[in-house]
């Protein structure tokens, strides 16, 4: 007696769940991705003016008049 795992209705059939599972996984890890990257970049873009805003406020000039 031969036993066959991956005959051609099961692997379609295990194709089919794959498929099924990748469809309505992929949206919620891209959308879950795509805010985690758009609040990383939201920090990067603050971090980048607090710091220009603190660096122009750190020059002091002195003018002299002669």
């Amino acid at each position: 007696m031969k036993l066959e795992f991956f005959t051609d209705a099961r692997l379609n059939e295990m194709w089919g769940y794959i498929k099924m599972l990748l469809e309505m996984v992929a949206p919620g890890v891209m959308i879950t991705f795509g805010i985690f990257a758009v609040g990383l970049l939201v920090s990067i873009v603050a971090k980048s003016f607090r710091q220009a805003s603190k660096e122009q406020d750190d020059h002091d000039y002195d003018y002299q008049e002669y």
